[in-house]
């Protein structure tokens, strides 16, 4: 009696020192991950995989000192139970699954802006069943990772550019041509505006048949503040147009998707992008990067 005892003493304290140590050795993987500058997706990965792989050993080790001749047995059982189990929670095993390869894979990275299956929002974090977002009103999605990793998937923030379309009715009493100029030289002026593809200007027809001064331009958005950019170059074109009798029901912003350069090769994503630093903006200041 004292030695079956003994003996379950010494699985407890096995299981126990797994434990700890799977914990461990996960916060040590995590920690050397970041200090070796991994995606901080592969630093999740790793600090789970170790944390599996240690926790397995350790049951296996529980079962040689509690009961030896019983691993084989026991490994048979386990493979049936585990079937079984994943016939009954097939759901939640493909969201686990699911996880693995998004964070494996990574079509997006923590930090993106993406869209899935109509929820739009800042990925957080990607969980074992579900992946975190974020919305602009800062309130928590979260989206079972199934159907992150099966469904269309939009990621916004994948190339470093993302076009902005601004449009201002002109008054009748405007020369066309001269707000031309003037429009494109303001934008000129303008922190964070690409360069390479340069901003645009144009006359565009309007349904109530007035006609609009329309600018497309190109933000760097992780480097500037895309909304400060935005508003400065409204408050620009506002000025050039009129300086008075415009009211924001006359300016209409839109974005469009991210810039992707089509030439010889397809433009790497999220690399350095050639943006005017000119002093004397009216608002687009400069933002710590995301990455």
């Amino acid at each position: 009696m004292a030695a079956v005892a003994l003996t379950l003493l010494e699985g407890a304290a096995v299981v126990l020192v797994t434990y700890v140590l799977a914990k461990l050795l996960s916060a040590v993987t995590r920690r050397a991950s970041r200090n070796a500058l991994w995606d901080l997706q592969l630093v999740l990965l790793a600090g789970r995989v170790m944390y599996v792989v240690v926790l397995s050993i350790g049951l296996l080790a529980f079962l040689y000192v509690v009961a030896p001749s019983l691993v084989g047995p026991v490994l048979g059982a386990v493979g049936l139970l585990g079937l079984a189990i994943g016939l009954a929670f097939q759901d939640v095993l493909r969201n686990w699954i699911s996880g693995f390869f998004l964070l494996l894979e990574r079509p997006f990275r923590i930090g993106d802006e993406i869209n899935v299956t109509g929820f739009s929002g800042t990925v957080e974090t990607v969980e074992l069943r579900t992946t975190v977002l974020r919305t602009e009103e800062g309130r928590k999605i979260m989206v079972p990772n199934q159907v992150v990793y099966t469904s269309a998937l939009v990621n916004s923030s994948f190339y470093p550019l993302r076009q902005t379309i601004t449009r201002v009715r002109i008054p009748a009493d405007r020369d066309p041509t001269a707000l031309l100029r003037e429009t494109r030289a303001e934008l000129d002026r303008v922190n964070g505006i690409s360069e390479d593809p340069a901003p645009t200007v144009a006359l565009v027809p309007r349904p109530d048949a007035d006609t609009a001064l329309e600018a497309r331009y190109w933000i760097d958005y992780l480097h500037h503040d895309a909304d400060a950019v935005e508003r400065e170059v409204n408050a620009r074109m506002v000025f050039v147009v009129a300086g008075a009798n415009i009211s924001a029901d006359d300016i209409a912003v839109t974005r469009q998707a991210p810039f992707r350069k089509t030439t010889s090769q397809t433009a790497t994503p999220r690399q350095p992008t050639k943006v005017r630093t000119r002093p004397g903006v009216l608002g687009g200041g400069r933002r710590t990067p995301k990455r």
